[in-house]
């Protein structure tokens, strides 16, 4: 009973996350009425209290990729930090977390190729994510088979 505490808790970061985003590029009262709609969507309103991991995959993966686009924006290293991070937690939360992370890896990698960036920004983004996502936070996953076959290639 004390866990479904947490989904609130998520519901209202998803909803903060929704304004920051907006407020990135709106002005304040229009990232609050984008906010609120979003906050009302009925898909949220009842996945929000289910009590299941998708709610928290969905507000990780969006908050990753928030990230990951402001570093494309700004260039700013905290920027594919937090991103990391996130990508880490979607990783860690379901089996579908995993290719996700990949995805924005990807995304990452793309972008620091095309722009010339150098590879550092994807060599912190990988450290981050793809390095603490084989720790014991998701060990438990080891048992996926995708996990068994890549073991057995490496």
């Amino acid at each position: 009973m004390t866990c479904k505490f947490a989904f609130p808790a998520l519901y209202l970061a998803f909803v903060a996350l929704t304004y920051y985003a907006a407020r990135w590029r709106l002005d304040g009262r229009s990232a609050l009425l984008v906010s609120a709609l979003f906050a009302t969507s009925p898909t949220l309103v009842r996945w929000s209290g289910a009590g299941t991991a998708d709610m928290a995959l969905s507000f990780f993966h969006a908050a990753s990729v928030l990230f990951i686009v402001k570093f494309m924006e700004n260039g700013k290293s905290s920027d594919i930090i937090v991103s990391a991070l996130f990508s880490w937690l979607c990783a860690s939360t379901k089996n579908e977390g995993m290719p996700l992370m990949l995805i924005n890896a990807s995304a990452v990698l793309a972008f620091c190729i095309v722009k010339k960036k150098g590879l550092d920004p994807f060599a912190v983004y990988m450290l981050i994510s793809g390095v603490l996502s084989l720790f014991p936070g998701s060990s438990f996953q080891w048992t996926y088979p995708g996990y068994t076959r890549i073991i057995q290639r490496i």
